[in-house]
């Protein structure tokens, strides 16, 4: 194990725009009866001793490498694992809080884990009525549990049933007026059964409610793609690793497509944000598309009028968690445009020694400049208080 701080930080100077939550096994039956009970995602035991999940008859194993802060480089491993060999941090937000004070972290943006980073698996719950208390239960479990409690310091992505744009409709208002401040949404979506692209005009009547409600959409990198954890199963030599090397490309395509798409034309007060897609491949990402929108858009037709760097910069934000390629070309991102993440507690968090991580990817960033990258655009994004 590291060796870890006993006492706070001391300064809560840091928001982290990327986290992830562990669910406690009680979020979905305890608030089911009778015999919807057997029906909502519930924790069975495995035949390894281990701990699983069941979501309509389907087992997902809590995954080793989604729980390993705390732990050296040398004792990750990909394998199943109980509650019992987390850290309480991963799954009880009490305890979540305090390793945030010894890291120094004022508020984390959590991303679900048991329903897929957005949803997809709840998503492909046949039971409308087994699906829709689903996602009902986990979005009460994030308001009423995870963040109500704790005065902005934890804030839960809510997630929506995609698959019905009525059903996600409704459930956007309920939790809009509930207290939901931001949602997460597979970027990957029309790779999730029952779904269409991010792009489809199906959607837009829930873009526009995220527009009124003033509610940002956070697209992780692989959300929701079919492919992302095939390494886990029948591994090639190598598969893991080109998977680790090239997971965060997948958001230069989705960014791509919601510019060139007319996501962001259609919806002008639309907030993205590609989390923890990294930074360092973003001023080629605009270059290009620039270059591509001046050069052809008259054959291809475009869907868009103005420049992709312009929609980019005005309503898009990048995530990174240690990234000096991207650090040392924010000039050309947009340094209004650039949050940081510590991604507790996955095995690329940089828990409990945030501060030095930021120390080293930010060092001779101007302090202001370093303020708004670090605290100042999450607070902004996400209109926290």
């Amino acid at each position: 194990m590291l060796d870890i701080p006993t006492k706070p930080w001391g300064k809560l100077d840091l928001i982290s725009a990327d986290d992830h939550i562990i669910e406690p096994a009680h979020v979905w039956t305890s608030r089911a009866t009778g015999a919807l009970k057997a029906k909502v995602p519930h924790v069975v035991p495995a035949a390894d001793g281990t701990e699983s999940w069941q979501i309509e008859g389907k087992v997902y194993p809590n995954i080793g490498l989604n729980a390993q802060a705390g732990k050296k480089f040398e004792e990750y491993s990909a394998k199943a694992q109980k509650f019992s060999d987390m850290r309480p941090g991963c799954y009880d937000p009490a305890a979540r809080v305090k390793d945030m004070d010894l890291d120094g972290i004022r508020t984390q943006i959590s991303f679900p884990s048991v329903p897929g980073i957005g949803g997809e698996k709840l998503m492909q719950i046949a039971d409308p009525e087994v699906r829709r208390l689903s996602f009902q239960a986990y979005n009460d479990w994030l308001i009423e549990e995870y963040q109500g409690p704790r005065k902005g310091r934890l804030i839960g992505l809510g997630i929506l049933p995609m698959n019905d744009p009525d059903e996600a409709e409704a459930e956007l208002r309920r939790i809009a007026k509930r207290g939901i401040k931001s949602l997460s949404i597979p970027a990957w979506l029309a790779e999730v059964p029952g779904c269409k692209s991010i792009v489809h005009p199906q959607y837009d009547p829930v873009w526009s409610l995220c527009e009124e409600y003033n509610l940002p959409i956070n697209l992780h990198i692989a959300g929701g793609r079919t492919q992302q954890a095939n390494f886990l199963k029948d591994p090639l030599p190598g598969q893991a690793e080109v998977f680790l090397t090239e997971s965060s490309l997948t958001n230069f395509s989705i960014l791509a497509w919601i510019v060139w798409g007319g996501l962001l034309a259609r919806h002008p007060k639309l907030v993205c944000v590609s989390s923890e897609g990294g930074i360092g491949w973003v001023p080629y990402f605009l270059e290009r598309a620039d270059h591509a929108f001046n050069r052809h858009r008259f054959w291809m037709k475009a869907q868009i009028k103005e420049l992709p760097s312009s929609y980019f910069h005005r309503q898009c934000y990048v995530a990174f968690i240690e990234d000096y390629a991207g650090i040392f070309a924010r000039s050309l991102i947009g340094v209004e445009n650039i949050l940081w993440e510590s991604d507790y507690p996955h095995t690329d968090t940089t828990w409990p020694f945030s501060h030095q991580a930021v120390d080293k990817s930010l060092k001779g960033v101007p302090e202001d400049e370093r303020r708004k990258i670090v605290y100042e655009n999450a607070r902004r994004v996400y209109h926290l208080d």
